[in-house]
């Protein structure tokens, strides 16, 4: 099986139902084990105060990743709590990585205001904001637009704080992978926008082995 494409499947039937996408089964999903998990809201996601940055995905960790959409109370605290910790993170001596968090707290600041109330039923887009869980831990967001005419449009990335401290941290291609996983389940094209230039180095991340690998 390959679990991060099981994981996908709950949010992909969200979507359908309420975009009238047409849903095929991801290849290799196997039973669609898990399922639920993504269909209702969970408790508040951690925002991680442990600090550290860890960019695996590798191993026993990886089959624990998911995607689900973060709803409006979530948005506000958690990109709140991120910009909080990148303004500490901003003053480090290093130049180019003040520079980055610099950046990043724009991004927070710029996803707390995205909107993401349009239900789409008027036959517009979905706007959504989707996180990236690794060991129930947020590690990664995606603000989005998803409708059968466009397909699923990418707008922004972000990383947890920490992870831009990690020169080796996947956390932004594993999100890339995440995000190819659904566009496949819901059949729609995905426009990655600003973000495709790394779309190929998070296709050879999984083909390397860094990623979840499947159950024999």
């Amino acid at each position: 099986m390959y679990p991060r494409a099981l994981l996908m499947f709950g949010l992909a039937v969200h979507l359908v139902a309420s975009l009238g996408l047409q849903l095929s089964v991801p290849p290799r999903s196997g039973p669609l084990v898990a399922s639920a998990l993504l269909t209702a809201p969970p408790s508040p996601p951690p925002t991680r105060t442990s600090g550290g940055g860890g960019g695996g995905g590798d191993g026993d960790g990886g089959a624990s990743e998911f995607l689900r959409l973060i709803n409006a109370a979530e948005q506000g605290t958690v990109l709140e709590d991120w910009a909080a910790r990148s303004r500490i993170y901003k003053l480090t001596a290093r130049e180019d990585l003040s520079r980055a968090h610099v950046d990043a707290i724009n991004d927070y600041e710029d996803l707390r205001h995205f909107d993401t109330t349009n239900s789409g039923a008027d036959g517009g887009g979905r706007p959504m904001l989707l996180g990236l869980f690794a060991e129930d831990q947020l590690a990664a967001m995606a603000s989005a637009e998803v409708s059968r005419s466009s397909g699923l449009i990418v707008s922004r990335i972000v990383v947890y704080p920490a992870e831009l401290n990690d020169a080796d941290s996947t956390a932004s291609l594993r999100m890339v992978h995440a995000l190819y996983l659904l566009a496949e389940a819901i059949e729609t094209p995905l426009n990655l926008g600003e973000y495709a230039s790394i779309a190929e180095e998070a296709t050879a991340l999984w083909e390397v082995g860094e990623g979840p690998a499947d159950d024999a």
